[in-house]
């Protein structure tokens, strides 16, 4: 149906309309972007000695956006919703935890365009908030990942 990171969805409805979270992957999509080549290159072209090296592709960053919101009759319930619900994703994102698993599943709605089920392994860069709204009970996030294996695992084609 969409987006998991660390086994948590990160879309908590297929509608964002009825999402207390709903995010997409905005870069480093699986099978539409190929990963980039670490450092700068410092060959002086024609100098003596000065050989140009193999340059590896090993770097994925991932940019998935999206927000979290708060639910309920009162403005101090959409509140508390929202701190709740914040306090979950941010988790699933803490900067100090290991890699884990983004998958991307295409569901009944073809998500992301794929055939079948992708998955990658990455830890989180940055986490950059946006500003809280809607009297304390809205806010968009853009969360940078970087990939830990080099390449999407496409895990089903059916």
């Amino acid at each position: 149906m969409g987006l998991t990171f660390r086994s948590q969805s990160l879309q908590d409805d297929e509608d964002p309309r009825l999402s207390r979270w709903y995010f997409d992957l905005l870069e480093g999509l699986p099978g539409h972007e190929s990963p980039e080549v670490r450092g700068e290159d410092v060959i002086a072209p024609g100098r003596e000695g000065r050989y140009v090296g193999n340059r590896v592709n090993d770097r994925q960053e991932l940019l998935v956006e999206g927000f979290i919101r708060g639910f309920g009759a009162t403005p101090q319930e959409r509140t508390d919703d929202w701190h709740a619900n914040s306090q979950l994703i941010l988790a699933v994102f803490a900067l100090d935890l290991s890699p884990g698993t983004l998958l991307a599943e295409p569901g009944s709605n073809g998500y992301l365009g794929l055939a079948g089920d992708a998955e990658i392994t990455a830890r989180t860069l940055e986490l950059m908030p946006g500003p809280i709204t809607n009297r304390m009970s809205h806010q968009t996030w853009s969360i940078k990942l970087e990939s830990v294996h080099l390449d999407w695992w496409q895990l089903d084609s059916s």
